[in-house]
């Protein structure tokens, strides 16, 4: 069985149509560890792929899943999504939100 790192754009095509288009893969070697280490490694790559792809502001989906030779997903095993806001992620618990006054 095959192994891989996914990431997918939501882009919003019309007021209520949104589209997925995949701008990563990477395949992993299974050998070198089991799923709880790729899944662990997931959002670390997902970062690095956003930080490095200079990607702006939006909603991303990634996953670690089972894959057939043309680099397909299948099976997830693990998914994560992030808002990016072009620089960096913006925490969903809103941890930095500013302090009541």
């Amino acid at each position: 069985m095959r192994y891989g790192y996914f990431a997918f754009d939501h882009r919003k095509t019309s007021v209520n149509d949104v589209d997925f288009a995949q701008i990563g893969f990477v395949e992993v070697n299974h050998a070198l560890g089991g799923h709880q280490r790729f899944a662990e490694g997931l959002r670390p790559w997902a970062i690095d792929l956003l930080r490095t792809g200079r990607h702006e502001a939006g909603l991303f989906t990634f996953l670690y899943a089972a894959t057939d030779a043309r680099g397909t997903p299948g099976e997830s095993i693990a998914e994560l999504e992030i808002a990016w806001n072009g620089a960096g992620e913006i925490p969903a618990t809103g941890q930095d939100a500013l302090p009541a006054r």
